[in-house]
């Protein structure tokens, strides 16, 4: 259960925008300034590191091993691919996600802190980007805006 690092940071970039922008949007200012100020904030960015790693340490102790086999024993064989490589057969009953994440990555845990640090710091990169054309997307909206309403005022 290899888990690509492009893929990984997609989910890593998801979460950290799904966490960051409820509260940037109840706070008084506006929310791409908000969304920007903390992820460029360096006390931001290990609070969420930490909390990310601490979620991974209370996802690594979950049993995976029980799941897997009653998975495995749920397909019956005549569905089951013939050219399976049986990774399902190797693992322990008694196995861990950590167990699992550990055979890719010995220092999973451990990385993710780093990588989700990394991760708050590129979104902030990309969010002062977005915020500069941000005057340009609503001008583009508006022009829309109005566009359509004429088109429909049309009919």
């Amino acid at each position: 259960m290899k888990i690509s690092p492009v893929r990984r940071n997609l989910i890593m970039s998801s979460m950290l925008a799904a966490l960051a922008t409820p509260a940037a949007v109840l706070a008084n200012e506006a929310p791409e300034q908000k969304v920007l100020q903390q992820l460029n904030d360096p006390a931001f960015q290990d609070r969420m590191a930490g909390m990310m790693a601490g979620v991974m340490r209370a996802m690594v102790v979950l049993p995976v091993g029980e799941i897997a086999a009653g998975i495995e024993q749920a397909i019956p064989p005549e569905m089951r691919d013939p050219q399976e490589d049986g990774s399902a057969h190797t693992i322990d009953r008694d196995a861990t996600l950590g167990d699992m994440l550990a055979r890719d990555n010995p220092d999973f845990v451990q990385d993710i802190e780093e990588q989700t640090r990394n991760m708050t710091r590129m979104m902030g990169g990309m969010a002062g980007q977005f915020a500069q054309m941000l005057p340009e997307f609503r001008a583009i909206a508006e022009k829309m805006k109005r566009q359509m309403e004429g088109s429909l005022a049309k009919d």
